[in-house]
């Protein structure tokens, strides 16, 4: 699938990609054919063992993408820097200082305070 989903997002880009995948589905496609790649994670910002922790979401990641989606689909964004609005239902909101840059790629957070 790799050389049909990497031609397919190439045809389909504007050069700015948002990755939503699962680490496990990563490897479906060549990441070098996004001018910028955009990773996001959601957070849960818990109290583990008396500390403040980050814990990736793994049980609602699909509904809580499926907002995102949508937003970013009707904003027609291409910079995370457009999620500074974005009013998550579950309470997710777009932690700038989580953001990451590796090159083209950039990793951002949505943390929810629970």
């Amino acid at each position: 699938w790799k050389p049909v989903l990497s031609e397919a997002l190439a045809e389909a880009s504007s050069g700015t990609v948002w990755d939503l995948l699962p680490n496990e589905h990563g490897a479906a496609w060549d990441p070098a054919i996004a001018g910028r790649r955009i990773r996001v994670r959601f957070l849960d910002d818990v109290v583990k063992n008396g500390e403040r922790t980050l814990v990736t979401v793994s049980h609602w990641n699909k509904l809580l993408k499926g907002a995102l989606v949508r937003h970013v689909v009707e904003h027609d964004l291409d910079d995370p820097e457009g999620l500074v609005d974005f009013d998550h239902p579950e309470g997710y909101s777009y932690d700038p200082s989580l953001t990451a840059v590796d090159g083209a790629t950039t990793e951002v957070s949505l943390v929810a305070r629970r």
